[in-house]
C-alpha cells in the first residue's frame, strides 16, 4: 500500500504527498470519511483510500511536539 499525507484542500481536490514528496491532487469526494488536512491515507492497489487513524494521530503528536520545542 503507498502512503499519502493530505497537504491541502484546492477546490474539489485534495493535494497529498506521497512518500517520496510528489505531489498527487484526488477528488475530494474520493476520501474516507474523517479525512481532514495532515490525515495519513493509504492507498491500495486497487485504488481504494483508507484513513489510518493510528499513524494520523502519532503524525500529529510529533508535529506538536516539534512546535512545542521550537517555541521553548
Amino acid at each position: 500500500m503507498k502512503k499519502l499525507i493530505v497537504d491541502r484542500f484546492e477546490g474539489g481536490f485534495a493535494i497529498c504527498e506521497d512518500e517520496e514528496l510528489r505531489t498527487v491532487a484526488l477528488e475530494r469526494e474520493r476520501l474516507p470519511d474523517g479525512a481532514e488536512e495532515g490525515s495519513v491515507l493509504l492507498l491500495s492497489g486497487e485504488g481504494a483510500l483508507l484513513l489510518d487513524r493510528e499513524a494520523t494521530a502519532a503524525r500529529r503528536q510529533q508535529l506538536a511536539e516539534r512546535l512545542r520545542r521550537l517555541l521553548q
